[in-house]
């Protein structure tokens, strides 16, 4: 039995596309929890007759990522990790989709997406919740949480596609 493929090669990253020149922010150092919760638009109602679900698909997944960038990073320092992190997030995007409103253009074109290539999920993703944190005990440490609405995923065979063409 061979052993298994490094998770190295494979990276997690987010990727600004539209609006200007394409941004990559890779995670160097993956986050220390990532979570995809995928909800239900059901609901059971419980009647004389028994129980009745009004079903109406899958709801709106949510991709959470929480993490530090490490006192001294891998590529770059962590305190400019999580500076260029914060600047891709919440600056550059949320400003390009202002801006392409702004001159009449759709805002749309101004897309984010998730690339996790360890778990082969690609989405088009929009972000609902940039939180960061400091502590006194760990002073170095720029700690971050950030959720994701999922607004399209792209397949899975698409994502192996790009990785093996």
């Amino acid at each position: 039995m061979s052993s298994p493929i490094s998770q190295k090669v494979r990276p997690i990253a987010l990727v600004l596309m539209g609006g200007g020149l394409p941004m990559l922010h890779y995670f160097s150092i993956r986050p220390e929890e990532l979570s995809y919760e995928i909800p239900s638009r059901s609901v059971v109602h419980s009647t004389l007759g028994g129980a009745w679900i009004d079903d109406f698909g899958v709801g709106i997944k949510t991709i959470h990522l929480t993490g530090n960038t490490g006192w001294r990073g891998v590529l770059i320092p962590g305190e400019l990790w999580f500076l260029n992190f914060r600047e891709l997030i919440y600056e550059t995007y949320f400003r390009r989709r202002l801006e392409a409103s702004n001159s009449g253009q759709d805002p749309d074109t101004v897309r984010l997406f998730f690339v996790d290539t360890l778990n082969l999920i690609m989405a088009w993703v929009h972000p609902t919740e940039f939180v960061h944190k400091r502590s006194k005990t760990k002073p170095l440490l720029h700690q971050y949480s950030i959720k994701l609405s999922v607004v399209k995923e792209s397949g899975v065979s698409s994502l192996i596609g790009g990785l093996i063409g």
